[in-house]
C-alpha cells in the first residue's frame, strides 16, 4: 500500500473559521481524517458536518496542553497521526 492510500489522521487547529475552516476540507481532500479543534463549539460542528466522516472534533483552547493530549489521542484512535496544522 503506497503511502497515498494508508490510513493517515491530521489535526488543525482554529478549524472553525478563517484558514484552518480552509485547511480541514484540504486535509480531507487529500485522503486525512482530520481533528479539528477550536474554542468556538458552534462554527465547530458546522465545519465537522460539512466534513462528514472524514472529521471529528475537539472543542478546546490550543494554549492548553491537556487540548493538545485530547487532540492527539483523537487522530490516533482514527489513523498514525501524519500531520499537525497550527
Amino acid at each position: 500500500m503506497s503511502n497515498a492510500q494508508q490510513a493517515r489522521s491530521a489535526v488543525v487547529t482554529g478549524a472553525a473559521k478563517g484558514i484552518g475552516a480552509a485547511i480541514a476540507p484540504k486535509q480531507v481532500a487529500d485522503g486525512f481524517h482530520v481533528v479539528a479543534v477550536d474554542l468556538d463549539a458552534d462554527a465547530l460542528d458546522t465545519v465537522i458536518a460539512s466534513l462528514g466522516d472524514h472529521a471529528t472534533g475537539v472543542v478546546g483552547d490550543v494554549g492548553d496542553w491537556a487540548t493538545h493530549e485530547q487532540a492527539a489521542h483523537a487522530a490516533e484512535v482514527q489513523a498514525p497521526l501524519y500531520g499537525w496544522v497550527n
